[in-house]
C-alpha cells in the first residue's frame, strides 16, 4: 500500500521543479553612445550644471530588435605608406529620407580621414570620405552613431 507514495512524491517533486524555473530575461542589447539635449535627460549627479539647450553625450542600452538599421563601412583591406583611399559609409536598411549621423574613427594609428570624422547619411545613399594611410598596413575604422 505504501509503494505508491514514493512514485507520487517523485512525480510531485519533478513537476514542481520544472514549473519553478523563472522565465529567462530578454538579453540586454549593446551600449550605444547617444547625443541628446540636456533637457531630455534625467536631472541628477555631478557638480556642474548644463544649460537645457546644450547637447550632452550619454550611454544607453537597447535590444537588437529595437536598434535601428546598422551602418555598413566599406574600406580596402590594406594600404601602403602614403596611399590615399576611399571609405564608404551607408545604411542598407534605412528608410527613404532617414538621416543618420556617425563618427568614423581610425581603428589603428597611422590612418587619417581627410574629410573629418563626422558624416551624415540620408536613406541608403552612400557617403564617401577621403582617407590616407600615413603608415601602411591593415585598414580598419570604427563607426559610432551620434543620436
Amino acid at each position: 500500500m505504501r509503494a505508491w507514495i514514493v512514485p507520487a512524491c517523485l512525480a510531485a517533486l519533478l513537476g514542481c521543479a520544472r514549473g519553478a524555473r523563472p522565465a529567462a530575461a530578454p538579453p540586454m542589447g549593446p551600449w550605444v553612445c547617444a547625443e541628446r539635449r540636456a533637457a531630455e535627460t534625467e536631472a541628477g549627479g555631478g557638480d556642474a550644471r548644463v544649460d537645457a539647450a546644450e547637447s550632452v553625450l550619454m550611454f544607453q542600452t537597447g535590444n537588437e530588435a529595437e536598434s535601428p538599421a546598422r551602418p555598413l563601412l566599406t574600406v580596402p583591406g590594406a594600404a601602403a605608406d602614403g596611399e590615399r583611399f576611399v571609405v564608404e559609409v551607408r545604411v542598407p536598411h534605412a528608410a527613404p529620407g532617414e538621416k543618420r549621423r556617425f563618427w568614423i574613427l581610425p581603428g589603428r594609428a597611422g590612418l587619417k580621414l581627410l574629410d573629418g570624422p563626422r558624416v551624415e547619411t540620408e536613406g541608403t545613399a552612400p557617403v564617401r570620405l577621403r582617407a590616407r594611410a600615413v603608415i601602411g598596413g591593415t585598414v580598419s575604422f570604427v563607426v559610432e552613431e551620434i543620436r
